[in-house]
């Protein structure tokens, strides 16, 4: 749940901050990510044999893809309400 927390803040802030096609950028940050979660977890099954459950990595991901289209999708609308309400003023 932190991690989930964690990151859905992460892509709020990078929705509001990309103004270019802000879910490629929050796509690509999470591809970087998942590169290096199943390094770690190749190098630790290979070093110290430590394994970890298919399972766990796919509810990851399940949440991890949640929380990349929420955050980004909460960051463009709150960038886009701060458009509307600067052009008003």
């Amino acid at each position: 749940v932190l991690g989930f927390v964690t990151f859905l803040i992460v892509y709020f802030y990078l929705g509001y901050k990309q103004t270019v096609s802000p879910y490629k950028q929050a796509f690509l940050v999470m591809a970087v990510y998942w590169f290096i979660n199943l390094s770690v977890g190749a190098l630790l099954y290979i070093l110290l044999e430590i394994s970890m459950e298919p399972l766990v990595y796919l509810v990851s991901a399940l949440l991890h893809v949640i929380a990349v289209l929420l955050g980004t999708l909460l960051g463009v609308q709150l960038r886009s309400k701060i458009i509307k309400h600067n052009k008003k003023s």
